[in-house]
């Protein structure tokens, strides 16, 4: 845990300008097909019923699509 000293060094460098330095590099916009298709991966990959975490179908497919 930071100190508050440590807080109050760290506040003073103020805001930078953008939230994440990488972000603008990532190379892509994402529309709202692409986030649709994130949140439903996501969604059944939480339904037991469909196979939980990391070996719902979907989920693989979703990651296999999004690498290549």
């Amino acid at each position: 845990m930071l100190t508050l000293e440590q807080r109050r060094e760290i506040l003073k460098r103020g805001r930078p300008q953008i939230t994440w330095e990488g972000e603008p590099l990532l190379g892509s916009i994402y529309g709202e097909e692409e986030v649709e298709a994130a949140g439903e991966a996501s969604r059944e990959s939480s339904d037991i019923n469909k196979g939980c975490g990391c070996t719902a179908q979907r989920l693989v497919e979703f990651e296999d699509a999004f690498a290549a």
